[in-house]
């Protein structure tokens, strides 16, 4: 994996003319712009990244492209050297974090045509002999220094050793010491990747989450494709339930560098914790399915080694055995406490119907004990002693009734005990950090003729 050295923010270029009337004291703008279709324009003229800028005389701004311009000039009769002097501070602002070279070349060689009559023209003379200079030597910038190739070499070779030092300081959990170490050593290398990863480890380490992720996406503007810092944004984002961003960013980690481990394992926890409204989409889909292929793979190359997946994690042959027996078990009580119920659930229904077949053969044998004599009387004869025999059988059955409740209800709080000592695959709630082994480390040798580099780590 190669890094690209990081390219600061340039800033843009402003063109302002300003002149003296001889019966104005208001400015008159001098600059005149000639676009390609042999057309001009007046005004108030602003270099921008894309073109240009021309503020007319009524206050409205024209934008045009690069590819619009022949050429922008001034009227040499009309430049003042205030205007020149101001544009060439205005230069020397906008070159200050620039690290293209021939860039800052070709912006003071084109100050010094537009504003040859004037003074800040020579000036910006030797501005220019001074950027040609570090563009002969091949010159980086160190944040707001330039030095050769050999002074960075040096610079790197310092600031491996002050990765080094801080890498063991965390090691040996001396925070505080790693934060002081790496706050002087940035000093030296206030650019340098590696620092802004130990950074994020350090701020991860006391739970400043915002400063860590801060951190840690200043490192992945450098190093797009590094799969730790990925993985660190990742679990910062899961802890702040931004899933549809920890799902990219761990996509991301697992493409760059197929079947890892520790990926793998983060993906797999992520994927279970993913709550049901985020399980759609292709985001979803996209990690779900790289983590389908890769973790397969993984698990049929450890299952040679003795390795086999649990949840998030792994184990051995010796502990699958043993989860195997303890699932078998749970589900050999598990059918147990189900037939027990479901036999307790028949002994109810059965007694609840014969208990109401009596209630009504009794309801019978009472209505037909009533009956009228000659004289009109109702007159109530005995039941029949079958009627007493169905009142003992259903007391009897309401006893047992009670009985089979009670049955019931402690089998239910059985099952609720046996589902507390499932054999579950075990997932911790939170993705993984990957800590100062996963430091990206810049090369010791920049290449000559291109931004210094970066291997994997």
């Amino acid at each position: 994996m190669r890094v690209f050295e990081h390219k600061a923010l340039r800033r843009r270029t402003w063109i302002v003319g300003l002149c003296f009337s001889a019966t104005l004291a208001a400015c008159v703008q001098a600059d005149v712009v000639v676009l390609t279709d042999g057309s001009t324009l007046t005004g108030q003229v602003r270099q921008t990244e894309n073109g240009y800028e021309v503020k007319l005389a009524d206050g409205s701004i024209k934008v045009l492209g690069k590819d619009k311009v022949k050429s922008v000039s001034i009227d040499s009769a009309i430049v003042s050297e205030e205007a020149a002097v101001d544009r060439l501070a205005s230069l020397r602002r906008s070159v200050e974090f620039d690290s293209d070279l021939k860039k800052i070349v070709q912006k003071f060689e084109s100050f010094v045509k537009i504003n040859a009559p004037t003074r800040a023209a020579s000036e910006a003379q030797t501005d220019i002999d001074l950027w040609r200079d570090r563009l002969a030597k091949k010159m980086t910038r160190v944040g707001t220094n330039w030095v050769t190739q050999a002074q960075r070499v040096e610079i790197l070779k310092k600031s491996r050793a002050s990765v080094e030092q801080v890498i063991g300081l965390i090691a040996s959990n001396d925070i505080n010491g790693a934060s002081r170490q790496l706050q002087e050593a940035t000093k030296l290398d206030p650019d340098n990747v590696s620092f802004a990863y130990l950074l994020g480890v350090i701020e991860s380490s006391i739970e400043a989450w915002p400063r860590a992720r801060a951190s840690f996406e200043s490192v992945s503007q450098k190093v797009p494709s590094h799969p730790p810092t990925l993985n660190n944004l990742a679990a910062i984002s899961a802890r702040f339930k931004r899933w549809a961003q920890a799902l990219s960013q761990l996509d991301q980690a697992i493409v760059a560098v197929p079947n890892s481990s520790e990926l793998l394992d983060n993906a797999a926890e992520l994927l279970q914790m993913l709550p049901d409204s985020q399980r759609r989409g292709p985001v979803y889909a996209r990690l779900a399915r790289n983590f389908a292929e890769q973790d397969q793979k993984m698990q049929q190359s450890s299952a040679i080694e003795g390795r086999f997946r649990w949840g998030s994690t792994w184990v051995n042959q010796a502990k699958l055995d043993m989860i195997k027996a303890e699932q078998e078990g749970f589900e050999k009580k598990q059918a147990d406490l189900e037939s027990q119920y479901r036999t307790v659930n028949q002994n109810i229904d059965r007694n609840k119907s014969m208990i109401e077949s009596n209630l009504q053969s009794m309801r019978r044998m009472d209505a037909d004990a009533v009956y009228r004599n000659t004289d009109g009387l109702l007159i109530r004869r005995p039941v029949p002693d079958v009627y007493w025999e169905m009142k003992r059988d259903n007391d009897r059955m309401n006893l047992e009734m009670n009985d089979l409740d009670d049955r019931q209800r402690d089998l239910k709080k059985q099952a609720a005990d046996l589902m507390t000592k499932v054999p579950s695959p075990p997932f911790s709630g939170f993705l993984r950090l990957i800590g100062a082994e996963g430091v990206p480390v810049l090369d010791l040798e920049p290449l000559p003729d291109s931004p210094s580099t970066m291997p994997s780590p």
